[in-house]
């Protein structure tokens, strides 16, 4: 779990959008750094689907072309 989501369930749900949002720019960041010191990895990218359950809500965020189906 990343840092910022410890204890989501004291966050409201604007934070916890916030949050959610910061994770995946620290993960992207970390494969963009990634690639750029190995040349092997150019152009890589990330890709991700995340779902979240805090208190009574289930929160989706997705980077790239990753989806959320709930069946």
């Amino acid at each position: 779990q990343h840092p910022a989501l410890y204890g989501c369930d004291s966050l409201d749900d604007e934070r916890v959008r916030v949050q959610l949002n910061q994770a995946f720019l620290d993960v992207n960041g970390e494969v963009v750094e990634e690639a750029s010191r190995d040349g092997s990895c150019y152009g890589m990218g990330t890709t991700a689907v995340l779902g979240l359950l805090c208190r009574d809500r289930l929160h989706f965020a997705n980077l790239g072309d990753s989806r959320a189906y709930l069946c």
